[in-house]
């Protein structure tokens, strides 16, 4: 059964290609400092940084309200917190608790108060009992 699956071909045999010489091989290769190499590219300019001046200056967030808010209360009615850092907890008790109903106010989520208290005052994860939190420090008034 194999015999009538196998035929013989004719197989015709090319010659090996000639090799080329020396000196046409020296030619193809690129040198890396040779000017028809790609050039390297050239680092990015970056735009300068143009300066903004509103006519109408856009008014502050409310988060950004909420939060010089928060700050003033605790530096009005709680001196003695001027200079420390406050526990994130604590802070974002006290603003949907207290403050933002003896505003009457209608309390954002923590995370946009957060945001602008970092950007108002610092920010650093403190210890206290082996318990690590975030504390946000009172500046003085």
């Amino acid at each position: 059964m194999l015999a009538r699956l196998w035929r013989p071909t004719d197989f015709k045999t090319e010659p090996a290609p000639k090799p080329l010489p020396l000196i046409g091989v020296a030619n193809l290769c690129l040198d890396p400092v040779s000017p028809t190499a790609a050039p390297s590219p050239a680092p990015k300019r970056r735009s300068k940084r143009v300066r903004v001046c509103r006519l109408y200056p856009k008014p502050p967030s409310q988060p950004l309200i909420h939060a010089g808010a928060l700050l003033a209360f605790i530096q009005e009615y709680s001196p003695e917190f001027v200079g420390g850092y406050v526990p994130r907890p604590d802070l974002e008790r006290f603003y949907r608790r207290d403050l933002c109903k003896l505003k009457g106010w209608e309390p954002y989520h923590w995370t946009a108060i957060a945001r602008q208290l970092g950007q108002i005052t610092d920010k650093k994860t403190v210890r206290e009992k082996g318990e690590r939190f975030v504390g946000y420090r009172v500046p003085r008034p």
